[in-house]
């Protein structure tokens, strides 16, 4: 078995990932507590299964099985069983399936699953480490954030975490300091935006056949420990800012009622919708509006205004830095 720590959590894995490991394999994870184990699954494993789905043309499959558990099958690629507490997860990786692909899904999709069984919401942001402080970009598919992210990379700012944003909540701290937990050494990008931000990296189709590209972060590029959260941008839709301004960077802190909702909105997971799970969402995110400022971030989606616009959010971060430390 190998030993990793992604997420915060301690990952027990038969399987090889791409994700740093432990110093020993008996070495607890130090933060949230959670640990899951990852086994090899026979494909008679899910035969059974499998019948239940077929005639079905959709492209991804989740059923919920009387135990709790939940198989998940991404049709062509690979399957995965979840236990009902979510420590235990079964793979079986499909022969059209690359190991970068299943290794994406498994630590970024399927782990999230893992996550909500045990009570841990995550977000879907990207997370950027400036002066040893974090700031995370929140937005749907295709607004921006890990675009924003490889052009702040560009400019010498280390990533903490890509797609899957994961938080421990320091406790002992006077006003529960949120804690963005390391992810993946990874980003993901589109090829356009690669060709844009970084187009001297090597990259690997995230999927055959798609344009979602995945780039190996070097040592010098990530963060190697938690980094406290101390604000959330929300990104507009990009046609959005067009009805506005099409020149300007617009940043302005979000009163309570839309920052909730906007939480809300880029939940990492929508497909879990059991009575247990929202209330905890809601928990979650009407917390992290108490502790921690949500602004809404607009501006041109131009290449040529891309430095400009990283040049401000991190101008506007530090500002904040600076009025928190007086």
């Amino acid at each position: 078995m190998f030993s990793y720590q992604v997420y915060g959590i301690h990952v027990m894995s038969e399987l090889k990932l791409p994700c740093p490991k432990l110093a020993s394999s008996h070495q607890k994870s130090k933060n949230l507590g959670h640990s899951v184990t990852l086994t090899r699954a026979n494909s008679k494993k899910f035969e059974k299964l499998r019948t239940q789905i077929q005639g079905t043309p959709q492209w991804f499959h989740r059923l919920i099985l009387e135990n709790g558990s939940q198989y998940l099958r991404w049709r062509g690629l690979f399957e995965f069983l979840v236990s009902s507490d979510g420590r235990f997860i079964e793979c079986l990786k499909l022969q059209s399936a690359s190991h970068e692909s299943f290794g994406t899904y498994l630590l970024g999709q399927v782990l999230s699953f893992s996550l909500l069984a045990s009570q841990i919401e995550p977000l879907h942001g990207t997370g950027v480490c400036i002066e040893g402080q974090a700031l995370l970009l929140l937005g749907d598919c295709g607004y921006g954030k890990s675009t924003l992210g490889a052009a702040l990379l560009q400019q010498g700012y280390p990533l903490i975490t890509d797609d899957l944003a994961v938080f421990r909540i320091h406790q002992k701290h006077p006003s529960n300091e949120y804690l963005l937990q390391v992810g993946m050494p990874r980003l993901k990008l589109f090829w356009n935006s690669l060709k844009m931000t970084l187009p001297h990296r090597k990259s690997t189709p995230m999927v055959l056949g798609t344009q979602k590209q995945l780039i190996a972060l070097q040592a010098h590029e990530r963060v190697t420990q938690e980094t406290s959260l101390q604000a959330i941008y929300l990104l507009c839709p990009p046609e959005q800012h067009l009805k506005k301004s099409r020149a300007r960077v617009l940043i302005r802190k979000l009163p309570a009622r839309p920052a909730f909702f906007g939480l809300i909105k880029n939940t990492f997971n929508s497909m879990v919708l059991d009575t247990q799970r929202i209330q905890n969402q809601f928990q979650f995110c009407e917390n992290l509006v108490r502790s921690v400022p949500i602004l809404h971030l607009s501006y041109p989606r131009q290449w040529q205004a891309l430095e400009n616009v990283c040049d401000q959010l991190v101008s506007d971060f530090k500002k904040r830095l600076t009025l928190k430390d007086e």
